[in-house]
């Protein structure tokens, strides 16, 4: 296996952090409700969208009960984190 050079890995990182560093320096500077209610719609639906692609990898490599159980307990886990962080005052 290849390592990845300095250039490869300053690319994906401009790509992945790039977005969320400008979001955050525009966040901080300027408010707006639609822009928050449009940008969490839009995390959202990249959220589903990642999900049922992980659903079906491993619907064809499993069977349906051991995904389903996973996602139970993914949500159960989910839950949980939020009671402990609601609990904790945040």
């Amino acid at each position: 296996m290849k390592r990845p050079n300095a250039k490869f890995l300053a690319k994906v990182g401009l790509i992945g952090g790039g977005p969320t560093f400008i979001g955050t320096i525009l966040g901080s500077l300027w408010i707006s409700d639609v822009a928050y209610i449009l940008f969490l719609s839009m995390a959202g639906g990249a959220l589903v969208y990642v999900s049922m692609l992980m659903y079906n990898s491993g619907r064809k490599q499993t069977t349906n009960n051991v995904v389903m159980l996973g996602i139970f307990v993914g949500l159960c886990a989910g839950f949980v984190t939020d009671l402990i962080v609601t609990l904790g005052g945040a």
